[in-house]
């Protein structure tokens, strides 16, 4: 494992972070990379570039109560069933009212939080849609799972019916989870997570209008509305002002957005995100340092190789090379 550390900035490259509090306020369950040593993640206060090496594990499910988890984003799918507890649930830029046996959905790197008025119990289960795509092959139900946040809505109130047999399911997920050397356990795993799909696919049909409405939700705010621009398009030449622009809203209102939500700056942000993504084509391609530069974002070699030290404490060749070197071990 190499680990880097620049500040109180932790990059950890095919390990588990030692931090004991997660950074979308989850201590009892660790952070995102607790779950997912080889998946990068953004929340409002980016503290952890992650990267694979080797095979990370492809899901985990756990139980959880927390008041509040910031918006952000992650590679992974996530499903959640609402226990108990009083709040808004935030995905693909709409809120929901939470209440026992609402199920959301959020696709991977589909923008989501939760505001917790009260400690809200849930369950979750994060997993690579790798494992249930398959599956699904030739099924109708394919198609349907890619309109949600489009043409179906993101979370569904379940029928007391339907929660009682999810949370089963739910239940019997974390179990299968907490036991990983089960014969036939992600083969299980996956089935389940298969069935909670299809029942809040069917749900969401329902509810679901065929002009695109969303029957549950309202718009969210402009926090969502931004994050969700900056994150569509930044590796494009886009800046405070172009951002503005585009969303109708003046550059000063778009920098109180970042500075209200607690977060980092816009300009730090967007550097995140550039550096993030330049760190996957680093690993995933063969392409040179100069061309992922460019294709992540920014201007010049020399703006991505700054910004990239900064973040890595390392070159990005160096990183491509440690990268191969630790491969080369495993």
């Amino acid at each position: 494992m190499i680990r880097l550390t620049s500040g109180t900035t932790h990059h950890t490259i095919g390990g588990v972070s030692s931090t004991s509090t997660g950074p979308l306020g989850e201590p009892e369950c660790g952070s995102l990379v607790d779950h997912f040593p080889g998946y990068r993640y953004w929340a409002p206060d980016p503290a952890e570039v992650v990267r694979p090496a080797g095979g990370p594990g492809r899901l985990c499910a756990y139980h959880t109560t927390v008041g509040a988890v910031p918006i952000h984003f992650h590679a992974m799918a996530e499903l959640t069933l609402v226990r108990a507890g009083d709040g808004h649930l935030r995905v693909a830029g709409r809120q929901y009212r939470t209440a026992p046996g609402l199920v959301a959905f959020a696709p991977p790197n589909v923008l989501h939080g939760l505001d917790g008025e009260h400690r809200l119990a849930r369950t979750v289960c994060m997993f690579d849609m790798g494992l249930v795509e398959p599956l699904l092959t030739g099924d109708p139900a394919a198609a349907r799972l890619n309109e949600v946040g489009y043409r179906l809505p993101p979370a569904v109130r379940l029928e007391p019916d339907e929660a009682d047999v999810v949370g089963r399911l739910f239940d019997t997920l974390v179990l299968e989870r907490e036991d990983t050397s089960r014969l036939g356990g992600g083969v299980m795993a996956a089935s389940i997570i298969l069935q909670v799909l299809v029942t809040f696919l069917r749900r969401a049909t329902l509810v679901g209008g065929d002009d695109g409405g969303d029957q549950l939700g309202v718009p969210d705010d402009e926090l969502t509305r931004v994050l969700g621009y900056v994150q569509e398009h930044f590796t494009r030449p886009i800046n405070r002002a172009t951002v503005a622009r585009a969303l109708g809203m003046r550059p000063e209102a778009v920098s109180r957005v970042f500075s209200q939500s607690g977060g980092e700056t816009f300009s730090a942000f967007l550097q995140h995100l550039r550096v993030g993504h330049a760190a996957d084509l680093l690993q995933g391609t063969s392409l040179n340092a100069a061309d992922i530069g460019r294709l992540s974002g920014f201007e010049t070699y020399r703006t991505f190789a700054r910004a990239f030290t900064a973040t890595f404490s390392m070159s990005p060749s160096a990183y491509r090379d440690a990268l191969a070197a630790q491969g080369a071990d495993t």
